[in-house]
């Protein structure tokens, strides 16, 4: 837990504290004279600074009181109360540091500005609270003679003795009050507007939703009931079986309240092609609500075997091989199929004439790289391996036939060719050139050991543990290397660990559904995702996550749509924009420009909105709008700001916190340089994996080299493997699924296991993108020990 927000949760530490003579902080030339001895129903308000070492002082009585039953979780944190009866502030006396309460010298403070974080401490008498702002902003300014009109407070009052009062609570810097409850071992968010009597089970819940389905898993999600009140303790979920419908409803799990970003469960171990659906229930003081709806049908994928590959190794020339196969389930053995003979040619005349030497001279087979750390271009050989740091000359002739071919179709066609960069040479300057500046921007520190940042997180819990990290960092923070810590791994992240973290982080929030996906996959800003504070905490810590992986020069899972590149670009959206989004509204304006609209279309320049209430309005699209008629003459304008008004004014708030974020470290002028397909390259890499351009990037170590049987296996394995193969045996190498767009560093490394026998699993060690694979007697063994490394790995033992 960072610097603002902790808890002060129970404990039974009992401290010795001096007495001091207490002085009134009233203003100057007023009699001073201890406070009024505090009444049950008093009022108690509390201020913290801006400082991120901020204090929190009370009085010594009440200090004392409180050290013997609570202290401070966050042991590196300082905090000084100030306290406040009737609205009358105290002395500032005791000082509470790392649980232990000290005496400090009265002063005095008087606070005469806004002050938008707050602090909350509780009586042990208290039986409930409600939060107030507009009787703390009265009292407040009554006493202090201020005339603020947004300060940010809270008041806590006595209510009903139904609920039990919070032992502690804190508000964070997005509004958000945590509160522990004595005797339960949870803590709760609690809206920052009302905390209402409990007199009444819980609404019924939404339906819950399904966020993805795979062959064997269902993932389902559910929103929070009375969204962050904290009121609902228990949701109970249950599951139905579609084909077996007499069998009913039976319970999936109950799960203690927890935040909004946990309200998730993956169902596994399911068999393929089968239907489930979902209700669920919630609980609180008072009983439980009703079932929800049910959800939508979710079936697991159909079992699509693409086929499957097999080496035979060990044949001999001039024979002929019969095979056959069979599938195997879990309720047993198909027939066997009909057989396939194989006619395996006879030796090679070793006499006879082949003129290898003119084959290996072709231009094509060069590919061209870049090595990143001594920023220059080599050719690497595709079949031979070789390297060479000049142009070679089939290269060079290759490309001018390339380009003599493209200037006669282009005649034929009778264009005029453009003499441009090669759009990869242009891409690579234009990136080195922002990673330039972009250091410039920051005033980054040029030393080879910056200051690290040690993140430790739970894997399961990538989401809600970052987030709570990242909430409390400004830009000096962000610009730390980051070193990744999993609770439970023994992994050391030299760089792999980190890699990993970002890929994963990034799936989590496309999983918690701060955006919304498009027909395409790629992800929006809904309209529909909500403007309430916690919404956009959530989006300007995407946008951190983003900016900070630019800064790094790490890679997302995070495709975007092109409208969202065109806002991140500042570039104006069309209507043609509206397609890639929304479907239904692009139809319809279609239609309306395509057709006569008069006596059809009976609408006003307005749009029909829904707020944070649930209460449906009117928004104008353009002033005095909803009294503004749509005819044939004006339908134009109409379709343009009704498009302009779903692809940007209607997100503006989200797109805003999500840009502060991104903006924290990566200004905009510094990304406007790029196209939007260069910013998607610059924001999750390449999506097609070459197997030659890793070759290009490999080094061999111990008695193997790149002709060797294993290397030779291992790059026909990975040449086997779907996209979905590829991407997972490059991760468990090098953290990464993608490639690096200025190569591997260190070298991509396969290296002899020589110390291992046959039957082991290879070895990983990300932070060195090597691979150790043990002599296998043949391709088959070395293809099922890689298959089951890269299926079976989750988590880091070494790194």
């Amino acid at each position: 837990m960072g610097n603002r927000g902790s808890i002060i949760g129970p404990t039974t530490q009992t401290t010795h504290r001096s007495q001091r003579e207490p002085v009134s902080p009233i203003g100057e030339g007023e009699e001073k004279k201890a406070p009024t001895t505090p009444k049950r129903n008093s009022v108690f308000q509390a201020f913290s600074t801006s400082n991120s070492n901020q204090n929190f002082y009370m009085s010594d009585d009440e200090l004392s009181s409180l050290a013997e039953r609570t202290r401070l979780r966050d042991q590196s944190t300082k905090y000084v109360l100030d306290y406040i009866y009737y609205g009358i502030p105290c002395n500032v006396k005791g000082v509470i540091k790392n649980g232990s309460p000290n005496v400090s010298s009265p002063s005095k403070r008087r606070h005469t500005s806004p002050i938008k974080d707050t602090f909350l401490i509780s009586d042990p008498d208290l039986t409930f609270i409600t939060i107030d702002r507009a009787e703390v902003l009265r009292n407040r300014n009554e006493v202090l003679g201020v005339t603020d009109t947004e300060a940010d407070v809270v008041v806590v009052d006595v209510g009903d003795e139904y609920y039990n009062y919070p032992e502690a609570c804190s508000v964070d810097r997005g509004g958000n009050i945590l509160v522990s409850i004595r005797d339960e071992k949870i803590q709760r968010r609690i809206d920052g507007q009302a905390l209402d009597k409990l007199k009444d089970r819980p609404q019924t819940p939404k339906k819950p939703y399904i966020v993805g389905v795979e062959i064997n898993s269902i993932t389902l999600g559910w929103w929070a009931t009375d969204e962050g009140t904290g009121l609902v303790d228990q949701y109970h979920v249950e599951y139905l079986e579609i084909s077996k419908p007499d069998s009913g409803f039976k319970v999936l799990l109950i799960r203690e309240w927890a935040r909004e970003d946990d309200l998730l469960y993956c169902m596994e171990k399911l068999p393929p092609n089968t239907s489930y659906r979902f209700k669920i229930k919630c609980r609180n003081r008072v009983g439980w609500s009703d079932f929800s709806e049910v959800s939508e049908v979710a079936t697991t994928e159909v079992y699509n075997d693409k086929g499957m590959s097999y080496v035979a190794s060990d044949v001999e020339g001039g024979c002929q091989y019969l095979y056959e196969v069979r599938a195997v389930n879990k309720m047993g053995k198909s027939s066997w199929s009909s057989n396939f003979i194989v006619q395996v040619p006879a030796e090679v005349d070793p006499n006879a004439v082949c003129d290898v030497t003119a084959e290996l001279r072709k231009g094509h087979l060069w590919l061209e790289c870049w090595d990143g750390k001594d920023e220059r271009q080599f050719w690497f050989h595709t079949i031979t391996g070789s390297r060479s740091l000049k142009p070679p000359e089939e290269w060079v002739e290759y490309k001018e036939q390339l380009k003599l071919e493209k200037e006669r179709n282009a005649h034929m066609r009778k264009e005029k060719v453009k003499e441009e960069m090669d759009p990869a040479v242009k891409f690579r300057m234009k990136r080195f050139k922002f990673f330039k500046e972009l250091r410039k921007h920051n005033n980054a520190p040029t030393s080879k050991d910056p200051p690290l940042n040690n993140l430790k997180i739970r894997r399961m819990h990538l989401f809600s543990d970052t987030l709570t990290v990242f909430t409390h960092y400004g830009k000096k923070d962000l610009m730390k290397k980051t070193k990744i810590i999993f609770n439970g791994e023994e992994g050391i992240d030299s760089g792999g660990l980190t890699k990993d973290w970002y890929l994963g982080l990034s799936r989590s929030v496309k999983a918690h559904k701060i955006f919304a996906a498009s027909p395409s996959g790629a992800l929006e800003i809904h309209p529909s995702s909500g403007c309430s504070p916690t919404s956009l905490q959530k989006f300007k810590f995407a946008g951190m996550v983003l900016g900070k992986a630019l800064y790094d020069r790490q890679f997302l899972d995070m495709p975007l749509t092109k409208v969202f590149y065109k806002l991140i670009l500042n570039i104006d959206v069309v209507t043609d924009d509206l397609l890639e989004v929304d479907e239904t509204l692009s139809k319809s304006l279609g239609w309306m420009m395509e057709n006569d609209v008069s006596n059809v279309i009976f609408e006003t320049f307005s749009v029909e909105v829904i707020d944070g209430d649930g209460r449906k309005d009117r928004m104008p699209l353009c002033e005095n709008g909803e009294n503004r008629d749509v005819d044939e003459d004006n339908k134009a304008e109409y379709v343009k700001l009704m498009a302009e008004w779903r692809l940007k004014f209607s997100v503006m708030m989200q797109l805003e916190a999500f840009k502060s974020g991104l903006n924290l470290l990566v200004p905009d002028h510094l990304l406007e340089q790029f196209s939007i397909g260069e910013l998607e390259l610059l924001f999750n890499g390449k999506k097609n994996i070459s197997v030659d351009e890793i070759r290009a990037y490999t080094i061999y170590q111990g008695k193997i080299e790149a002709g060797s049987k294993i290397c030779l296996w291992f790059w026909q394995l990975l040449r086997d493997f779907d996209d979905e193969g590829k991407m997972k045996l490059l991760r468990f190498i090098t953290g990464s699924d993608r490639v690096p767009l200025d190569g591997f560093d260190p070298p991509f490394n396969i290296t002899d296991g020589e110390d291992m026998t046959h039957d082991m699993l290879p070895r990983a060690h990300t932070c060195f993108n090597q691979i150790v694979l043990p002599r296998y007697k043949n391709y088959d063994e070395m293809k099922t020990k890689v298959k089951t490394a890269i299926e079976n790995t989750e988590g880091f033992d070494l790194s």
